[in-house]
């Protein structure tokens, strides 16, 4: 009797896994489609926290755009955190920095995301993009906006 009931409970289980994960991406989906597109004017200093998951770079004045990808449970985005808010105030006015959740604006990330986070994108002014992976040191990001703002 023992043997028949416990692997009854295990497919139950996973039955109701996996209609509360389809629920569950199906309502991401809806909110995904009526998340209005965020429109922020350029800040003097400091980072955005993209609560959106939309973005229209266009609303950021022309100046380049820093994206940090990154997720609350990941710890390399936590400790990279605090050099990419250093490396924003350091060029204010010169540039827009962003910071997006994966999990709270899956369609901003799934078009600028690869397979892993952190991932730093840059957008220059001209349009073309460049990600770095991984927890850049504040030397190799500001090589990176350097070389995004002399483009």
């Amino acid at each position: 009797m023992k043997k028949i009931f416990i692997p009854s409970l295990v497919a139950l289980a996973m039955m109701a896994m996996s209609a509360c994960n389809s629920s569950q991406k199906q309502e991401e989906n809806n909110v995904a489609e009526e998340a209005a597109v965020e429109e922020v004017a350029p800040v003097a200093e400091g980072v955005i926290e993209l609560t959106t998951d939309t973005v229209d770079m266009a609303a950021y004045g022309g100046l380049p755009v820093f994206i940090d990808f990154n997720a609350t449970w990941c710890g390399p985005c936590k400790a990279y955190g605090p050099t990419y808010h250093a490396v924003a105030e350091k060029y204010a006015g010169k540039a827009t920095f962003l910071s997006v959740d994966v999990d709270k604006n899956p369609s901003v990330a799934k078009k600028y995301v690869g397979d892993y986070i952190p991932q730093t994108t840059a957008i220059a002014a001209n349009g073309s993009v460049v990600s770095k992976v991984g927890m850049l040191s504040e030397e190799e990001l500001t090589a990176l906006v350097d070389s995004v703002l002399s483009l």
